[in-house]
This record gives C-alpha cells, sequence and structure tokens, in this order.
C-alpha cells in the first residue's frame, strides 16, 4: 500500500475500531442516564409552597414545587403591587397540577393556558403560570442531571 491509501491509525486501531471502542464506551453512561431517568420518572406533584418578600418597596413572590420524590423546582412569580392576587393564582393553579407528572412542561404549559379555563389573559394569571412553568423546567433539569440553560438554548461561554 502507498502512504496516501494507507488507513490512519490511532494507537494501533483503524477507524472504525478507534469509533466503535468509543461507541461502547458511550453505552454505559447512556444506560446509567436513563436508569436515573426511569428511576425518577414516576413522580407526582404533592404541593405547593408559596413565599412572598417584601423588599422595601417590591413584593417579591417564589414558588416551590414539591414531588414525591424529594424534588423540588423553584419559580418567580412577582408582579408589583399585586402579590396577593398573584398567590391566588398559584393556590388556583395548584388544585390541578397536585398529583400530575411533572415531566413535559410544554404539556403542561399548554393544558393550564388553553384548557383550564377561557380567560387567558391578566398580569397576575400569566404571572402564576410563568412560575409553575419556571420551576417545572428546574424539575425537569434535576431529574435528568443536567443543568437548565443548554436545555433552553443558551451556549457555554468562555471562562473569564
Amino acid at each position: 500500500m502507498s502512504p496516501k491509501t494507507a488507513p490512519r491509525r490511532r494507537g494501533g486501531l483503524d477507524r472504525r475500531q478507534w469509533l466503535a471502542s468509543i461507541a461502547y464506551g458511550a453505552v454505559p453512561l447512556a444506560s446509567a442516564f436513563a436508569a436515573k431517568a426511569n428511576a425518577l420518572s414516576r413522580i407526582k406533584i404533592t404541593g405547593f409552597t408559596i413565599h412572598k418578600v417584601s423588599v422595601r418597596w417590591r413584593d417579591l413572590v417564589f414558588l416551590e414545587v414539591h414531588t414525591d420524590a424529594g424534588v423540588t423546582g423553584l419559580g418567580e412569580a412577582t408582579l408589583e403591587g399585586r402579590s396577593e392576587l398573584t398567590e391566588a393564582a398559584l393556590r388556583w393553579l395548584e388544585e390541578s397540577m397536585v398529583g400530575r407528572d411533572p415531566s413535559g412542561p410544554e404539556q403542561h404549559w399548554n393544558r393550564n393556558y388553553y384548557l383550564l379555563s377561557r380567560w387567558r389573559n391578566g398580569p397576575a394569571a400569566m404571572s402564576a403560570l410563568s412560575a409553575v412553568d419556571i420551576a417545572l423546567w428546574d424539575i425537569e433539569g434535576k431529574r435528568l442531571g443536567v443543568p437548565l440553560s443548554p436545555s433552553l438554548g443558551d451556549r457555554p461561554t468562555a471562562p473569564a
């Protein structure tokens, strides 16, 4: 064989053998990832905890969504001067969320926005829905063991 047609070798392996060895090395990692996801796949939402905090002139509203597996998602529903109204909207959403699997935040958004009520507008309802959505995405990232920001399209930045 001439040098141009000789297969390239990495550590005594040709390209196909090297790629196959990498693929086989990824199988245990993928199966461990799938086992972890399956272990947490049947969790249910058990309730909401709403935290209202007043800082100077702002009323901040935070939401914790609890699950029976101990995974907790955090969301934020601050609406200036309307914290009581936002809390009531969160309590209203809690009734329909308890007992459901928190996976698939998009499906929860669609169900909560389109099917729970025909009155979908208003800042209090949208702030509450946003807090639940943020918390469900937080739970989804924790369930899968991945950071949430790349799941939402963030690109890694170079360290400073």
